[in-house]
């Protein structure tokens, strides 16, 4: 199986993870939000919504995403356990769209955030295996 056909299928279970475990919030977005609270870990009443997930080597989930204002990752273990969480903020508003995993076991970050100006640009992230910040590119 390629990485391609991978991604489409975890991608796709992730979404039906996420709609399953909403279904029945559309009349209550309070109920819809502990939901994605215990998702990705939160217990401060932080909003998370997920952009993009990836497999690594060692079959450990990443996913990415964003709060109201802050960008967000998250790292599960196999049996869906969280490993840890963190949150990112480089603008007023920073949001991860993709992450990767790469060959070294550092990860890469592709999202935006926002400059002084006020606009929306485009920034790449490298972290850590744990996710502390390496270096950031506007």
């Amino acid at each position: 199986m390629n990485l391609l056909n991978l991604f489409k299928k975890l991608s796709f279970y992730l979404a039906l993870l996420v709609v399953y475990q909403c279904s029945f919030c559309f009349s209550a977005q309070a109920q819809c939000d502990n939901l994605y609270q215990k998702l990705w870990g939160f217990s401060n009443g932080s909003q998370a919504v997920p952009a993009s997930a990836t497999v690594t080597p060692s079959n450990d989930l990443l996913v990415c995403g964003r709060t109201a204002s802050s960008a967000l990752l998250a790292k599960f273990d196999p049996s869906q356990q969280l490993l840890w969480a963190k949150v990112y903020r480089t603008g007023s508003l920073t949001s991860f769209k993709k992450i990767l995993q790469l060959s070294d076991g550092n990860l890469a970050a592709l999202g935006y955030t926002t400059v002084p100006d006020g606009r929306s640009a485009v920034c790449i992230w490298k972290l850590g295996p744990a996710g502390n910040v390496l270096w950031t590119k506007l």
